[in-house]
């Protein structure tokens, strides 16, 4: 008996313990296999990649308790994927969800090529909020002592942004001497150069130090080391933009050749890499064009386009427009011009909603997330409440006084997001009324009826037209805006209608306490919609040369007063607070406490005819106030 019970023992743990190490084979044999399948999808494009990545995750799932950096990485795989398909909208997607699995700090260095790719795609889609957030968020993750080596990266991009568009230069160039900074402890050169060059690009933009930025880019060619490809395609690059912009375009096209050298010596040909090369072809394309060799020209700037399949829209904007510069230099047909210029300003219309739709996005979400804070800020304070029932009447009316305060913080930043909401739809409003069908299309025929008269006369008043498009576009993307730039969307308005009906009126802008270049920041698209009332109602049936007088004055330390007065036939006639000008009117009332003022002359001199319109405008010192 007692035999057969130690042969059944003896068997038992036989079988336990191959079963075990049957076990720990088969989680050696899943790792081994899902790092095989994210090895093999690097780099790599054709249909297998996606349906090894499933199977990896189905790796993924069958284990206990798995890494969370097995599931991060395996998500950003089929981002990486999607990102070198060019399907742009998929490769968003995993991206974001890549970095939403990343929730706390921790110390993976491969956490800084998740999010560098994420954010440079949407930085490339024009999508700087968003962006922004991903660089916030990875900050969270960082050791400001220790992590200098991202911290490079991090605030590189920051400055990236800020300089968009001229969004914040001061900014810009803050986090420019902290990314300068950090690559120095950090010991990386090659950051060190990049962002020394990038410097000599900022002097020469936005202070007009020419001497300094190429003293800086010489500086960089002597101690550049040849073998660092990637270094040396950068300082030439940005040499050859300065010296393009200085008017030196055939030393521009050495630098950009020199630079484009360097690209294809690279062995290692990224997304990104493409994307450089289209460029430089693009770059070199423009300074041919502007040295009269259009057949030159379009030789690279097709190249830019066979480099460049499917585009960032910076990079397509760019290229559309060269592409309607080189068909005028080369005579071809003004049908074909205009057709061109039809398809820009179709692309960058879907840009721009594109734009206003991500801020609404963004708007909503933070609304829903202030609305669940509040929820559970509520819930918290009422559990504590009823815990503490014994405690003093004291403590009671604190935590009620406390509750009252939070719900009011709550109140008002909804209140505050409400009013944006409603400002970006008054701002859609206004930027319809401004580009609306009628008078685009009036223009244009004014325009092609000149073309074909005087093409020379005609392509003038044509780049005035698109100039003026291009503001009204560029404003209407923003809550504020240089002051300078509204007045000259304005004057870019007065001069097309001016066009159209020549000496019909006059009109003259002065300044008091300020001027047209002054450093400051206003309310987009609020000055047109009153100027074109003038036009188009004061000055109707009048038997008189119409006059419009602009004055503004800045006299106080938040406001500008604003006059516009014409001589038209006054209020008796058509109503004109209606519309755009109601809108306009509501908005400044909210920020200024103070609504449109409408005064017909008549009224206090009969002998004078027309409008007095006086209003306040709020500005600011910086664009993101």
């Amino acid at each position: 008996m007692l035999k057969h019970l130690f042969l059944f023992i003896a068997t038992f743990v036989f079988f336990t313990s191959c079963s075990s190490k049957k076990n720990e084979l088969s989680l050696a044999y899943k790792l081994s296999e899902i790092h095989r399948r994210h090895e093999g999808a690097i780099g790599v494009i054709n249909d297998t990649v996606l349906t090894s990545l499933e199977k990896a995750r189905g790796f993924i799932g069958s284990i206990d308790n798995p890494p969370d950096s097995l599931l991060i990485e395996n998500t950003f795989q089929k981002g990486d994927y999607y990102e070198r398909i060019k399907n742009i909208d998929s490769a968003i997607h995993y991206f974001q969800k890549t970095i939403d699995l990343i929730d706390s700090t921790n110390t993976r260095k491969r956490d800084l090529t998740y999010f560098r790719n994420a954010w440079e795609l949407y930085f490339e889609q024009n999508q700087d909020i968003n962006s922004k957030n991903l660089v916030d968020k990875y900050l969270t993750l960082l050791d400001k002592d220790e992590d200098y080596t991202e911290l490079v990266y991090a605030y590189n991009q920051l400055t990236r942004i800020y300089t968009s568009e001229s969004l914040n230069i001061p900014l810009a160039f803050e986090y420019h001497n902290k990314s300068l900074e950090m690559s120095k402890l950090a010991g990386n050169k090659e950051m060190t150069t990049i962002n020394l060059s990038y410097l000599a690009r900022l002097l020469f933009t936005h202070k007009n130090d020419t001497a300094q930025s190429f003293h800086i880019l010489d500086s960089l060619k002597l101690h550049s080391n040849d073998n660092i490809a990637f270094i040396n395609r950068q300082v030439f690059l940005q040499d050859g933009v300065l010296r393009f912009y200085t008017g030196d375009y055939q030393t521009a096209i050495q630098s950009y050749q020199r630079s484009l050298w360097y690209l294809k010596k690279d062995s290692i040909f990224s997304n990104l890499h493409y994307t450089y090369l289209a460029d430089c072809y693009g770059n070199i394309a423009e300074a041919y064009r502007m040295l009269d060799k259009p057949i030159t020209a379009q030789v690279y700037l097709d190249s830019a386009w066979r480099y460049s399949p499917q585009p960032a829209i910076s990079q397509k904007t760019f290229l559309m427009k060269e592409q309607i510069r080189l068909n005028y230099s080369k005579r071809r047909s003004i049908e074909q011009v205009l057709a061109d210029f039809d398809s820009l300003s179709e692309y960058q219309n879907i840009v721009f909603e594109t734009k206003m739709n991500e801020e609404l996005a963004a708007l909503e979400l933070a609304n829903t997330r202030e609305k669940k804070l509040l929820v559970q800020k509520q819930a918290v304070e009422i559990k504590n409440t009823n815990l503490k029932k014994n405690e003093t009447v004291f403590i009671s009316l604190t935590i009620i006084l406390l509750l009252i305060t939070l719900l009011g913080i709550v109140l008002f930043r909804q209140r505050r997001l409400r009013f944006e909401r409603q400002n970006i739809q008054m701002q859609q409003r206004l930027l319809r009324s401004q580009m609306n069908p009628h008078f685009t299309f009036n223009s244009l025929s004014a325009i092609k009826k000149q073309i074909k008269q005087n093409p020379e006369t005609g392509v003038i008043h044509l780049s005035k037209f698109s100039r003026h498009l291009r503001i009204v576009m560029e404003n209407s993307m923003f809550n504020n805006v240089l002051f300078g730039k509204e007045i000259e969307a304005l004057r870019k308005y007065m001069d097309l209608q001016l066009y159209r009906f020549p000496q019909s009126f006059t009109y003259q802008i002065e300044f008091t306490y300020l001027t047209e270049t002054d450093f400051l920041f206003i309310p987009p698209m609020l000055l047109q919609p009153i100027v074109e009332n003038c036009i188009k109602h004061g000055f109707l049936d009048i038997n008189r040369k119409g006059e419009i007088k602009i004055h503004i004055s800045k006299k106080h330390k938040k406001y500008l007063h604003c006059t516009i007065e014409d001589n038209g036939i006054g209020l008796n006639g058509e109503m004109r607070r209606k519309g755009s000008i109601g809108l306009i009117s509501d908005f400044l009332e909210k920020t200024t406490n103070s609504k449109i003022e409408f005064i017909n002359k008549s009224d206090s001199d009969t002998s004078e005819t027309g409008v007095a319109v006086n209003l306040l405008i709020p500005y600011t010192l910086s664009g993101n106030d």
